[in-house]
């Protein structure tokens, strides 16, 4: 095979073969400095982790630090300057100030380029803090960790009280106060309240009221009316208008406020008499038990509400009202704060209350009758030991109220002045107690829990309805079944709802006669 060269000669392809290493060499001879000298414009980075054996410095602020190094350092820097400043003592030595609150970083350099990294944080100081600590609560188990600005308290402490004052104190330090103690023991109270209240009243009344008229006193009757016992009136008889005519009474008829009245038809007399001895006794008995936690508050209510009418503007240009109901509660009502102290003391802010509704003392308002409350109320703040009872409130209260009407001279007569005479004697004598006993509690077993009311009542059948007229029974499976002897009515041995009664009318029924179960009863 022939090629054509380039000066117009024929050459064969073996001379041509030859020729090609030639010009290649040439050729890479000309763009090896070229690709080098791209290849030297690309950025080449290589990663270097400078805190890969970092060490953490804690500095309390406006506090100092001395880094001691065993080859002499030749630079020094820290990436926040108005955090930690930086300054040499000597080639070994670097001191370390805190001047604010932060965290950074310090690196240091030698001459062979090694470098040492450290973390630092600039943060309270505690030393004082603890210090305080220890002398509130010697048992107590808290540190005080500082985190730049804020202090955060971890431990145990041995009561409510002294964790109140260890806040405290820790505010006297700084501003922000992260609280994360603990209080040993155990922290849940148990209250129980007792309302007593034994109010008595008495009323003694006498009273006369009487007339003497008709044809015998036709020119002088006489009509006793002191008190308004029975009031009456007089007038001329209607038949005998326009002629010398006696007097007649209207309608003589008997009130409600008399007690007896007499009438003496030939005396043409009637007499009035109000005498009443009235005795009235009211007691009032509430016992509310409530269990909260130490420093947590917890109420409880017994009773209900009752609506009372508001009237409101419509707002409407005619000027009219709308009725609204509002809800009041009443009943036995209790809340109650516990903070667990040491030694088993539990300081206590307690408000017992117990309601009643009084009609007697209602007001109407637009056809509507609100009742008033008859209320009993305390709020105080005690201390005592658990299982312990005192009396918060108390009143002995003793009103007497007398009245006495008569008719001058006449009333002054011995024996015969009493048909002349109104008397009021009213008496009213009012005790009231409440105690209260907290207790520190935990939580028990089902087998100890006590019989709940009613747990042991059970429906009757036809029988024990309709023929024994009972409207309860033991449970199925009760040991007590029978309810009487039909030999001897109303005679027989205690049914078990009978001993259930008792148990429920104790003061404390889930801790009272059934108690912690023995061995016994678990082996049930």
């Amino acid at each position: 095979m022939m090629f054509v060269t380039d000066d117009g000669t024929y050459r064969s392809a073996r001379h041509a073969y030859r020729d090609i290493p030639q010009k290649l060499l040439l050729v890479l001879l000309i763009l090896v400095p070229v690709l080098h000298a791209k290849a030297q414009d690309k950025l080449h980075a290589k990663i270097q982790v400078l805190d890969a054996n970092r060490e953490w410095i804690h500095l309390p602020v406006n506090k100092s630090v001395l880094i001691e190094t065993t080859v002499p350092v030749v630079r020094q820097e820290t990436l926040a300057k108005e955090i930690v400043d930086i300054q040499s003592i000597s080639p070994k030595q670097v001191l370390l100030v805190g001047k604010s609150f932060g965290r950074t970083q310090v690196m240091l350099w030698s001459e062979s380029g090694d470098r040492e990294v450290f973390d630092v944080s600039v943060e309270l100081e505690t030393d004082l803090l603890q210090e305080a600590i220890r002398k509130i609560d010697p048992m107590a188990r808290v540190q005080a960790v500082p985190v730049m600005r804020t202090v955060m308290l971890t431990g145990t402490v041995s009561d409510a009280d002294k964790a109140d004052r260890i806040m405290q104190v820790a505010s006297i330090f700084a501003d922000n106060i992260q609280n994360h103690l603990q209080v040993a023991g155990e922290q849940q109270v148990l209250l129980h309240c007792t309302v007593a209240e034994m109010s008595r009243s008495a009323t003694r009344q006498l009273g006369f009221n009487g007339y003497l008229m008709g044809d015998n006193f036709k020119d002088f009757p006489v009509v006793s009316n002191l008190g308004g016992i029975n009031p009456t009136s007089f007038g001329r008889i209607a038949e005998n208008v326009g002629r010398d005519a006696p007097f007649g009474a209207s309608a003589a008829a008997v009130g409600a406020n008399p007690t007896m009245s007499f009438a003496f038809p030939d005396v043409q007399m009637q007499l009035f008499i109000q005498a009443l001895r009235e005795n009235g006794l009211l007691k009032v008995l509430a016992e509310p038990t409530l269990v909260t936690v130490s420093g947590r508050t917890a109420s409880f209510l017994a009773g209900g509400e009752f609506p009372i009418p508001v009237p409101q503007s419509s707002g409407t240009g005619g000027g009219g009202t709308t009725i609204t109901i509002e809800y009041k509660e009443f009943g036995a009502r209790l809340a109650f704060e516990p903070v667990v102290l040491a030694n088993r003391l539990i300081r206590m802010k307690i408000a017992p209350e117990v309601s009643e509704l009084d009609f007697a003392r209602g007001v109407q308002i637009q056809g509507f009758t609100i009742p008033g409350l008859n209320s009993r109320r305390a709020e105080t703040t005690v201390e005592m030991g658990s299982g312990q009872t005192l009396a918060i409130a108390g009143l002995l209260s003793e009103n007497v109220r007398a009245l006495a009407q008569k008719v001058p001279a006449l009333g002054d007569v011995p024996v015969l002045g009493a048909l002349f005479q109104s008397v009021d004697y009213r008496k009213n004598t009012t005790e009231l107690v409440i105690l209260v006993t907290p207790e520190i509690v935990s939580p028990i077993d089902p087998s100890e829990v006590a019989m709940l009311p009613g747990q042991a009542s059970g429906e009757p059948n036809d029988w024990q309805l309709f023929a024994l007229g009972l409207t309860e029974t033991d449970q199925p499976g009760s040991d007590s079944i029978w309810y009487g002897d039909f030999s001897s009515p109303g005679v027989g041995r205690r049914s078990h709802i009978e001993e259930t009664r008792d148990n429920e009318r104790s003061s404390n029924s889930l801790l009272g006669r059934w108690g912690v179960a023995d061995s016994e009863e678990n082996e049930k």
